[in-house]
């Protein structure tokens, strides 16, 4: 990313740093996309962290404490996602249809419903 580039996607934001940190953010912008080549989202979301970090508005403890609450989110939609897909089993659909229905593997759902893995 050259600095220009940087610059814009900052917007106001630039205004708020030093050159100093704007050198850091090119720098961590290049590892950025190093890191997630095919991921624009999650570009966005490392390079976004860094711009709050710099700017005192993101501390450590808070992306914890953000990422504890994302992993109890999700453990929660699988849950969810589980659950549907043994009652779809239940009321007659195929394993395999009802994981498809609900985004997990079939091995979740033999899993969750108390069976063995397949080929095991």
């Amino acid at each position: 990313m050259e600095r220009y580039e940087l610059e814009a996607w900052l917007g106001p934001a630039a205004e708020d740093l030093s050159p100093t940190q704007i050198d850091r953010l090119l720098v961590e912008a290049d590892d950025i996309a190093a890191y997630y080549p095919d991921d624009q989202d999650l570009q966005e979301a490392a390079l976004s962290a860094a711009v709050q970090y710099l700017l005192g508005d993101l501390s450590p403890e808070q992306a914890a404490r953000q990422l504890r609450a994302a992993r109890i989110s999700a453990a929660r939609a699988s849950a969810a996602a589980q659950q549907v897909s043994v009652l779809l089993v239940r009321q007659g659909e195929t394993e395999v249809a009802a994981a498809r229905r609900c985004g997990i593997t079939r091995d979740t759902l033999r899993v969750r419903m108390g069976k063995k893995r397949r080929g095991c």
